[in-house]
């Protein structure tokens, strides 16, 4: 089922949460207008998926980014200070098998 496909049976989410172990790409590809907000899970050891995640988001037109490390339920950022090329470079510099968290995106 798709992003796209909730959403016209539910509703738009005031935020959207994908945590899929990897596959996050893949799923918000399947979204395909933006709404309010989405964060999603990102490793470091899956940069190129989760680059390929932000270029697809970029597209939709988000375009201001926060990184969490870690993933508590209840967080939630004071402000969205990255743009794109910020939020990546910033993900280049984290720790293989180390780093991870949410990248929070509106």
């Amino acid at each position: 089922i798709t992003i796209d496909k909730l959403i016209s049976d539910y509703g738009i989410p005031d935020i959207l949460k994908v945590d899929v172990e990897g596959a996050e790409d893949i799923v918000l590809k399947s979204l395909t207008k933006q709404i309010k907000t989405i964060c999603f899970e990102w490793a470091s050891e899956w940069n190129n998926k989760t680059f390929n995640a932000i270029n697809h988001l970029e597209s939709l037109g988000y375009s201001r980014f926060h990184i969490q490390d870690g993933d508590m339920y209840t967080y939630r950022p004071n402000e969205y200070e990255l743009n794109k090329d910020q939020l990546i470079n910033n993900l280049k510099l984290k720790v293989d098998k180390n780093d991870w968290g949410m990248i929070w995106c509106i």
